[in-house]
This record gives C-alpha cells, structure tokens and sequence, in this order.
C-alpha cells in the first residue's frame, strides 16, 4: 500500500480514502463500492484518472469529492444519485469540456469549483432551482457564455469568472 494514502477508520468502516497525488493509479479498486460509509474520496493529482465508472452512485453516502489535476472527461450522469455530496472540486482538469445537465439534481451540492479547467466551455442549463450551491468557480475557464438559467442558483454567493477569456459580456 503507497505510503501516501490515508484511511479514517470509524466503527471499522473507512469514511475518508485519501489517493491525494498517486500518479500511478489510473482508476478506482472495484473494492471501493464496498465502502458504505465512505464520505471523502480525495483523487487530488491521480493524473492518469481519466473517468470515473457509472457505478460512482453506490457511494451514497459521499460529502466530498475531490478530482482536481486529474484527466477527466466527464462526471458520469449516475454523479446525479450522490444526493449528500456537498463539495466537488475539479480544479485544474484540462481535459474537462463540461458538465452534464444531471449536476443539477444535486440539491445538497454547495461549493462547486471548476476553477482552471482550460478546456471547460460549457455550463449545462439548470432546469430546476438549486437552493444550496453557494460557490461556483469558473475562474481560467473557455466558457463562453452564462446561461440565463443561472438564476436557478438562488442560493449563489459567490460566482467567480474571473480570466474567463472567452467570456462574451
């Protein structure tokens, strides 16, 4: 086992699988779906991470999810069945194009931070009102343009588009 993974053992159950820089891993232990009472899944600098399988939604009890520096696509759409995911951070995945309308029908999802993904061009459209989200960062994205949807975040405090250079105002 690499030195740098951290387990949290509660009850004898892991609640918290820190991969944090693990360069070789290039994708998730099928043993992982066993872990009921997983609530942080840190994949921060897994570079060789270039997709998470559908069957992310048997992690229910997910908060936290950190994929920032690695080489995703995509969220599958089952990411839409994580309904106690709080924090996704996807910082810094070049390869990242956009989302799927499904990040919507996360109704516990609070901070959201896409924040230099390079490649990121499109926000989906929101076809229903997202009451928690309260941080989404955009920063050192290709996004283009916002939609007016973007009033379905009726809880936003903070948008950051800042170096959005593709941006029309």
């Amino acid at each position: 086992m690499p030195s740098n993974m951290e387990f949290l053992l509660i009850g004898g159950q892991i609640s918290m699988l820190d991969y944090k820089g693990t360069m070789e891993l290039s994708g998730l232990p099928s043993s992982i779906w066993s872990l009921k009472k997983l609530v942080k899944l840190d994949l921060k600098g897994c570079y060789h991470i270039e997709n998470l399988p559908s069957s992310i939604w048997m992690l229910n009890s997910l908060t936290s999810l950190d994929l920032s520096y690695t080489s995703l696509n995509y969220l599958p759409s089952s990411i839409e069945c994580l309904s106690r995911i709080v924090s996704i951070e996807m910082r810094n995945c070049y390869r990242l194009v956009s989302l799927s309308d499904s990040i919507g029908k996360l109704k516990s999802l609070k901070i959201l931070d896409l924040s230099g993904c390079s490649s990121f061009k499109f926000f989906p459209e929101l076809l229903e009102p997202m009451e928690c989200l309260k941080t989404l960062r955009l920063s050192q994205t290709k996004i283009e343009e916002v939609h007016d949807s973007i009033e379905n975040l009726v809880g936003l405090e903070e948008l950051d588009l800042s170096e959005c250079r593709s941006l029309d105002c």
